[in-house]
Parts: C-alpha cells; structure tokens; sequence
C-alpha cells in the first residue's frame, strides 16, 4: 500500500472560488431581505401597539363621559386620531413594499446592486 500525502489538503478545490463568491453574495443578499422584513415587522407591531393604545383611551373617555356630547367629542378625537394613525400606516406601507420590492429585485438579479439603495 502507498502512504498518501499528508502535507495537500484530503478534498482539494472542492468548492471553486467562483462558487464560494456566489455564496457569499446570495448570503449577503439573503440577509439584506430579512432585515428588510425585520424592519417592516417591527414597523407592523408599533401600528398594532398604537392601535390598541388609542382604543383603550376611547374606551375610558366613552365610560367617564357623563353626557352625550361628552361621549360625542370623545368619539370625534378618536376618529381623527384614527385618520392620522391609518394616513402614517399608508405611507410606511408604501415604503415598506418598496424597500421590498427593491430586495426582492436584488435577489433576482443574483445580487446585483447590493448595497446600493
């Protein structure tokens, strides 16, 4: 039996290095759509968080009002509380889908652009 050459490497050039850059890129674009994500979910929670704050102060002001007017203005704060909050989730939607969208564009384009936005 021969006595194999221990100085080489056991599995030489198994992985060229065009397809290790390849790798690299595809994870540094991998990473870059799950922060994109990340982003918008904590975006999504705050909406959610701000939500239930304003329902919970309608709520209380409805109860502690001793007459209709009272419960009237309470109500007219809270939709129009309620138009700025959905006018603010419109806007970071519409930049949410696009920071998306230019994810999901450098993702098909093998990770062309990264890091440019």
């Amino acid at each position: 039996m021969q006595k194999e050459n221990s100085s080489g490497p056991v599995f030489p050039n198994l992985i060229s290095s065009d397809a290790a850059g390849i790798g690299r890129t595809l994870t540094a674009v991998q990473m870059e759509f799950i922060d994109t994500l990340d982003r918008a979910n904590r975006a999504w929670f705050a909406c959610c968080s701000e939500e239930a704050t304003l329902a919970s102060n309608f709520a209380k002001k409805v109860t502690a009002a001793g007459s209709i007017p009272e419960a009237a203005a309470a109500y007219q704060e809270w939709a129009s509380q309620q138009m700025e909050l959905f006018s603010r989730q419109a806007q970071n939607v519409f930049a949410e889908t696009q920071d998306f969208t230019k994810a999901c564009a450098r993702i098909m384009g093998n990770g062309k652009g990264l890091g440019s936005s």
